[in-house]
């Protein structure tokens, strides 16, 4: 079930600026869009970088350690819907702003591999944390 938290102000996290809270134990990146907040995985899954730490550009925020982009109100890769950070729903009451976690938007996937006669596929999981996601994704983001 859905619970919402308590995470900062918006006097804490002015148009531009992006920070990052860990929230019952799950790295999130805050990106403040025109006035409009955005909860986002923090972690890129290339490397592992910080995404709060990248440079915001209107939605997109751009991975500090590669530049792989990623747009902040979709978790999405720009042109490939396929490919998503879980993304959480932000609630603001007069200054306080809070997460809604327990049912994240958007995961990282790739497409499903045909499964091999012993029955291993590759599709992610959409529960798997961020760092497993990473190792299996790094080949396919090369280029991205």
């Amino acid at each position: 079930m859905p619970q919402r938290h308590p995470v900062t102000t918006l006097a804490s996290l002015p148009p531009g600026a992006s920070r990052a809270f860990t929230i019952a134990g799950q790295r999130i990146a805050l990106f403040n869009v025109g006035g409009t907040i955005h909860a986002m995985e923090d972690t890129c899954p290339h490397a592992g970088a910080p995404l709060s730490e990248g440079r915001l550009a209107g939605c997109v925020v751009t991975c500090p350690w590669h530049a792989i982009s990623f747009d902040v109100s979709t978790g999405c890769v720009p042109g490939q819907a396929d490919r998503a950070l879980a993304t959480f729903p932000v609630i603001v009451t007069g200054d306080q702003i809070e997460i809604e976690l327990g049912a994240p938007r958007g995961v990282w996937q790739r497409h499903a591999q045909p499964q091999s006669a012993a029955g291993g596929g590759s599709e992610l999981a959409r529960d798997q944390p961020a760092r497993a996601v990473a190792s299996k994704l790094a080949p396919t983001l090369v280029g991205v």
